[in-house]
This record gives structure tokens, sequence and C-alpha cells, in this order.
């Protein structure tokens, strides 16, 4: 039986174009906001040298290969339980943020 490949698109339809998507899930945010995403294991850390939408768009796309590719580079790092403790100690730094739903890609505010 093979396994049907993981699908990064939004889950639901709402009408709106992904450009209307971005703007409508997006901005600024403190650690209180995505610390639930990282809880719930679907927060993604994306590396200052990248465009958060760019990589917003890969997933709105379902660009399956370029996603797997940055993950493999570190490029995108799902955080976990040692991120979480980290930024529990740093609850002021912000965050720009990007729901693709079910994930939630997150860069440091420089």
């Amino acid at each position: 039986m093979s396994k049907k490949p993981m699908e990064y698109g939004m889950v639901g339809e709402d009408g709106l174009t992904m450009e209307e998507r971005l703007e409508k899930y997006s901005g600024v945010t403190d650690w209180s906001y995505l610390r639930a995403a990282c809880m719930y294991d679907v927060l993604y850390y994306v590396d200052a040298s990248l465009e958060l939408k760019t990589v917003a768009n890969a997933f709105l796309e379902d660009k399956a290969e370029e996603i797997k590719e940055w993950i493999r580079k570190g490029d995108i790092v799902k955080l976990e339980k040692l991120h979480l403790m980290h930024f529990d100690e740093e609850k002021e730094k912000k965050f720009e943020a990007v729901v693709v739903s079910p994930f939630v890609l997150c860069k440091e505010v420089a």
C-alpha cells in the first residue's frame, strides 16, 4: 500500500485568491500566539534567508518537492519542545507569521 504524499494546501475553500489568503491570515505577533501551534506540532520556523511570503505560496500551491528541499537544508524547521522552552524565555520577541492551514509559518522580525 503506497502512502499518499502530504498535501500542504489550505483546508477548505473560502473563495479568496492566494494573495487575499496571505493578506488575511498573516501579520506580526508575539510568541504567546504561536505557542499553541508549536504544542500542536504544526509550527514551522522559516530561516531569515527566505521570504515568508515565498514559503507560504509554496505551501498554498502544494509545491511539496520545494518544501521538502527547504526542510532538508534546514531553511524550514518544525519547532518542537526544545524550541518551545527557548522562546518561552523570550516572550517579547516578535514574529511575522502566516497561517497556511493546517500549518503556521513564522519568522523572527529583525
